[in-house]
C-alpha cells in the first residue's frame, strides 16, 4: 500500500541510494544528508535543520542555483562542491524529495560502443573514454 512504500523509500527497492551525503559549506559549516525511515534528512553540525527554525531535519524540497547552490525548502543552504550533486540527487530520488539538481557527470556510450563520461573535476568538465582521461589532443593521460 502507498503508506508502506512511503515509509520504505524508493518504490524499486534493489536501487541503493548512497549512506550519506556530507561536505563542508563556505560558512565552514558540515552538512549531512541522509535517508532515515524512508525520509531525506538534513543535519548542519551534527543537529537536524532544514531552515532558520524546524529542528525535524526532514527535507521536501531540495533548490539549486548555478554555480553551486543547494537550498532546502525553506531557501536555507550554501555552496556545495559539484562532486556530491549526483549522490545527493540520489538520496534525494530515494526519498521521493523533488529535486533540480544538474548531475556532475554523465555518462553515455557512441556510436563505436565506448564509453564516454564527461565529469566536473576542480571547477573543469574532464573526458574519460573507456576509463581513461583524455587530455586535448584525444591521446590518454596514463
Amino acid at each position: 500500500d502507498e503508506k508502506e512504500k512511503k515509509e520504505k523509500g524508493s518504490e524499486f527497492p534493489w536501487i541503493k541510494p548512497p549512506k550519506d551525503v556530507e561536505y563542508e559549506d563556505e560558512d565552514g559549516d558540515v552538512i549531512k544528508f541522509c535517508i532515515e525511515e524512508g525520509r531525506l534528512i538534513k543535519y548542519v553540525n551534527g543537529l537536524r535543520k532544514v531552515g532558520e527554525n524546524d529542528t525535524s531535519g526532514v527535507v521536501t524540497k531540495l533548490y539549486y542555483s548555478p554555480p553551486r547552490l543547494i537550498e532546502d525548502q525553506c531557501y536555507w543552504g550554501g555552496n556545495a562542491p559539484v562532486s556530491v550533486f549526483n549522490d545527493l540527487a540520489a538520496l534525494a530520488d530515494f526519498a521521493r524529495v523533488r529535486h533540480y539538481l544538474p548531475p556532475s557527470y554523465v555518462e553515455f556510450y557512441d556510436s563505436d560502443d565506448d564509453l564516454i563520461k564527461y565529469a566536473v573535476e576542480n571547477n573543469n568538465i574532464v573526458k574519460y573514454v573507456n576509463g581513461q582521461k583524455r587530455v586535448g589532443d584525444g591521446k590518454d593521460t596514463t
